[in-house]
């Protein structure tokens, strides 16, 4: 059995023959990691040696890795500034004082969304204002990753940081949510 020769590179867009970039067709990202399951999953590989059984296992392991990166805008953001030779330092916290202030104004409203009338419409309303702040962060950090310079790479890790509260509170956003559903 031969598997693909994409799967020996070790850039993940290349291995799903996706362009490098923020922005990326998930669809075609979603349909070849379906080919590439197809190809390396273990379960393909019972009658083969030892040898191929293990490298089936590590090549599938290889492209579950590469699909969630790719997936989601924050880990393949980080992913985009890994590939320049830049990595991000997750304990560092610090951020900007109006960023700092409006994220604090989001989690005061969303600790008080149960004592309003309606407090999935209250959770609803937060999510809009979250959304919309997400969106206008990813657009800036598409135009900072596309100017490819040391200071669009700067303000793009600045950027990625902030997304990654924002993603943090949209998971307690549901949480919330899912407490007042049951």
């Amino acid at each position: 059995m031969q598997l693909d020769s994409r799967l020996s590179t070790k850039d993940h867009f290349e291995l799903f023959g996706l362009t490098p970039g923020f922005d990326i067709d998930t669809g075609q990202l979603a349909s070849a990691y379906r080919e590439l399951q197809q190809q390396t999953h273990p379960d393909r590989f019972v009658n083969e040696g030892e040898s191929l059984r293990r490298m089936a296992l590590q090549l599938n392991s290889q492209v579950n890795e590469a699909y969630t990166t790719l997936k989601s805008p924050l880990s393949r953001g980080r992913y985009l500034l890994q590939l320049r030779g830049l990595l991000m330092d997750e304990s560092d916290t610090r951020m900007e004082t109006p960023f700092l202030m409006q994220q604090m104004a989001l989690r005061e409203a969303l600790e008080n969304s149960g004592q309003s009338e309606d407090p999935l419409a209250t959770i609803d309303s937060i999510r809009q204002q979250l959304e919309a702040d997400t969106n206008a962060l990813q657009q800036s950090l598409r135009s900072q990753l596309a100017q490819q310079s040391p200071q669009g790479d700067s303000e793009a890790w600045q950027s990625l940081r902030k997304l990654q509260f924002l993603v943090k509170f949209a998971q307690e956003l549901d949480e919330a949510e899912q407490r007042l559903s049951d």
